[in-house]
């Protein structure tokens, strides 16, 4: 599995060299080679790892191009800065942008703070994290991109889990692809404001429970569930699911929806969703 996982690290290498000059592929170690994410981030060049250690970050982040941003599950590796967002994108970023395995958790103090804030042409691929405790677990602001929100759970935000939103005069918008997630107990799940254009197609394959209202001005794909995930712990931050819940297997592919599969319950395993969609990577 490593050599087939090193084989593939440098097949993306060899085709980012072609596709997307200048290219990296260098795997900067957070904190034991640069001490702080973002300065990881400074001096990283497109194609290049930011691969961050357990932990607790107390930063805010804002990615490169073309960087994968990489933590160490999200259960191990928190991104909690002091105010404001988490992580921010704003300008040009490609599918290449790759934000995964981390908590973040937010803040409530302004109208829209969220974990993740997205705008202008902004197409990140963003999955595996868990986002919480902000107004917005994903803040698609005005934004013309195609971001991809994949295999996140997104739980207790004031907002929305993932919003669309534009302006009274909006500019032409991209549509986000927002599949495979449980988003939680948010004020709403998944949505848009009258402006932003429609959600089609439609978000699918996402548990949306007990949000005050699952899906605003946008309707579910015929494969996505309204129920329980049954969190192993979710005051504790601990959004493995239990062996029972309906997330498991219910995914694209027969994979788990959300960030992380059962860590509680009759079984342990690494979580499905993990271990295969990873093997498409590395």
């Amino acid at each position: 599995m490593r050599l087939l996982m090193g084989v593939s690290f440098l097949l993306v290498c060899v085709l980012q060299a072609v596709l997307a000059p200048p290219a990296g592929c260098t795997v900067i170690h957070v904190p034991s080679e640069v001490a702080t994410i973002q300065a990881a981030i400074n001096v990283s060049v497109y194609g290049d790892t930011v691969l961050v250690a357990p932990g607790t970050y107390r930063e805010r982040v804002f990615p490169k191009d073309g960087v994968a941003l990489i933590g160490s599950g999200a259960h191990r590796t928190a991104i909690w800065p002091l105010n404001s967002h988490p992580v921010v994108l704003q300008g040009d970023f490609g599918r290449d942008t790759r934000i995964e395995s981390f908590l973040l958790i937010g803040h409530t103090v302004n109208t829209w703070d969220s974990c993740i804030w997205c705008e202008f042409n902004c197409s990140p691929t963003i999955r595996f994290n868990v986002l919480t405790g902000a107004v917005n677990g994903v803040l698609l602001k005005e934004n013309k991109g195609f971001p991809l929100i994949e295999y996140n759970t997104i739980y207790a935000n004031s907002g929305y889990g993932v919003l669309s939103y534009s302006g009274d005069e909006p500019p032409a918008q991209g549509v986000p692809s927002v599949r495979n997630n449980v988003i939680a107990a948010n004020g709403a799940g998944i949505g848009r404001n009258q402006e932003a254009a429609p959600l089609d197609p439609p978000p699918d394959y996402n548990d949306a429970w007990s949000n005050g209202t699952n899906y605003a001005l946008c309707s579910p794909g015929e494969h996505s569930i309204s129920s329980d995930p049954m969190f192993c712990s979710p005051a504790f931050h601990n959004f493995y699911v239990d062996a029972m819940s309906p997330v498991i297997g219910a995914g694209e592919f027969g994979t788990d929806m959300g960030a992380l599969g059962v860590g509680c319950g009759a079984s342990q395993v690494e979580p499905s969703s993990w271990t295969q969609i990873k093997a498409m990577w590395k």
